[in-house]
Formats: C-alpha cells, structure tokens, sequence
C-alpha cells in the first residue's frame, strides 16, 4: 500500500493515553469480575529518554513511516498504546474492509533508544486478517506468572449474507513481536429463514467440540489471570482535500 506524503493531518477523535494493569490477584482459579480502567505505566525517567508526551509527538513527526493512503477505498485508524506496559509507546495501524468483514492491521513500537521504530507485526497477505480492532475498549489479562498481557479481540468475517465465521483470540505483545492467537471458532450458516441455523465449533486446534465448550473457551484460556480493561481512542488521518468518514 501507498504511504502517505508528510503533508497534513486530519483528525476525527483525541489520541489514545497508553494502558496499564493495577489490580489485585485474584483469589480463585478464574478471571475477576470486576474490571477497572488501565492507567499509562510510569514513563522512563532516565537522562535522555523520552516522556509519554514526548514519545507520541514523536510518532506523529514520523506519521509517514506508520500511515496509510486511501481514506475512502480503504479507510485506516490508528491508536497509541502501550500494550506489554514496557514504556515505550505502540501505534497501530487497522482497517476494516469489504463485505466480508476482513481486519488488516500494523504495529510499530518505539526503539529500545527512544529515536526510532521497530515493526512489531508479522509480514501478511492478504487472506491473514486480524479480529476488530477498531473497538473503544477490550479486556485485558495480565499473567503475572510471565508478565505478559493478553487482549481480548473477536474476528467475525463472512463470505455470504447467510454463512459467518466466529473466532476470539488472545492478542498479546512479547519480546517486540505482536501475534493473535485464535481460542475456539464457531461457524454458522443460515440455510433456511425458517429453521435454525448450522452450527459448527472447533477448539483452537480444529478438533470438533459443542457450541458450550465454545462459549467457555475464553474463560477456560485466561483462567486464573488478572482482569482489567483497555481503553482506546482512534484517529483518522487523510489526504490534502479529502474528508475522512
């Protein structure tokens, strides 16, 4: 895809303050309930190294590395995080595009030196779509055990009206690198206006299971972990003449 010129910027929301986890560890083998607002980690301190504020007008004097052209065919929104709480700020990239519902997505996240990117997501085609991202918030899991945190995101796609494609996944970024894990599928066709739908539900190795088991798969893989939320802010950025939707 083309990237954009370092011409201008036009906004449609506020920018996103990162997120942070700040809650007690639960006393049963099973995600909390309650779910509080993520709060940025502390921003480094050290001589030399940049503060939040300084890390994001960073990324936006270097838009042209991380945006995409096309507002209206292809339409993409970006948000700033801080997803592995390491304090060093992400941006990322996605679009959610065609009748089939298909998410693409790029992550960058400020160097190890404060005075550059490094490109956090694998290399996709065009068949390896994400879940939506494009939400205001999303549930997120800390394993104190690795100090990673997981996000909760769903992929729905579809290739007609009447047959859909269901998938939570673990979005988690570690050691720079951003991946989706997919917890359980469920697939669904409506044959008949008349009847029930056809459901189909595998766990996240293709084996069959029921449509219970898939309704359970989320709480099954964070079991036992800290429950809290991220909240997200998105902007839009376009061309010179245009207007984003």
């Amino acid at each position: 895809m083309n990237r954009l010129p370092v011409l201008f910027l036009a906004f449609t929301v506020l920018l996103l303050i990162g997120c942070g986890i700040a809650v007690p560890a639960p006393d049963v083998a099973q995600p909390t309930e309650t779910s509080e607002l993520c709060h940025l980690p502390p921003a480094p301190t050290e001589e030399g190294l940049l503060s939040v504020e300084g890390q994001r007008a960073f990324l936006m004097d270097h838009f042209d590395q991380w945006a995409f052209a096309d507002p209206y065919y292809e339409p993409w929104f970006y948000t700033f995080t801080d997803l592995d709480h390491n304090g060093r700020l992400e941006v990322i990239a996605a679009s959610t595009q065609g009748s089939g519902i298909f998410t693409y997505a790029e992550c960058w996240e400020m160097n190890d030196a404060f005075n550059g990117l490094h490109h956090c997501s694998p290399e996709q085609d065009e068949w390896d779509a994400w879940p939506e991202l494009i939400m205001e918030s999303a549930p997120c899991y800390f394993d104190r055990s690795t100090g990673l945190y997981h996000y909760l995101f769903t992929d729905l796609t579809r290739d007609d009206a009447a047959h859909y494609y269901e998938s939570p996944m673990d979005v988690c970024l570690a050691d720079g690198q951003l991946t989706k894990t997919p917890l359980a599928f469920r697939e669904t066709e409506y044959t008949n206006p008349d009847t029930v739908p056809v459901i189909l539900c595998k766990d996240a190795n293709g084996n069959p299971i029921s449509e219970q088991d898939y309704n359970i798969a989320v709480k099954r893989a964070f079991s036992g972990l800290e429950k809290a939320r991220l909240d997200m802010e998105w902007m839009q950025v376009s061309m010179p003449g245009t207007e984003p939707d």
